[in-house]
């Protein structure tokens, strides 16, 4: 269907009379402003989705940064807890190294250290 150049007109009335009714009575230009408003309403509505995933996002990122920050801290303390105990049965065993991990352990018959 082509619109003739006078529904180019301001809108108002006079333009709503000029364009052809659709099936349901309203006119072509009432369904496409009908149709322009959903399409609207779904992309602010996409829009406000965006802005709360970021905002999530925003708040994953700063849990993951002050995770990063409490592992430090532990592996630091582990190590320092670790050095702590091997110079504990060092100075128990007069002076021998006793090494402590997942593949071998070290006994000491001399004071029974495991």
């Amino acid at each position: 269907m082509v619109l003739s150049l006078k529904c180019l007109r301001p809108l108002g009335p006079p333009l709503l009379s000029c364009c052809p009714a659709g099936e349901d009575g309203k006119s072509r230009l009432q369904q496409t402003q009908e149709e322009v408003e959903q399409v609207k309403d779904i992309m602010l509505d996409n829009m406000e989705k965006a802005n709360e995933r970021s905002g999530k996002l925003n708040d994953l990122e700063q849990q993951a940064e002050d995770l990063l920050e409490k592992s430090k801290v532990f592996e630091k303390t582990t190590r320092t807890l670790k050095q702590q105990k091997e110079i504990s049965n060092k100075n128990k065993c007069g002076g021998r190294t006793h090494h402590f991990g997942t593949c071998h352990r070290c006994y000491c018959k001399s004071c029974n250290i495991a």
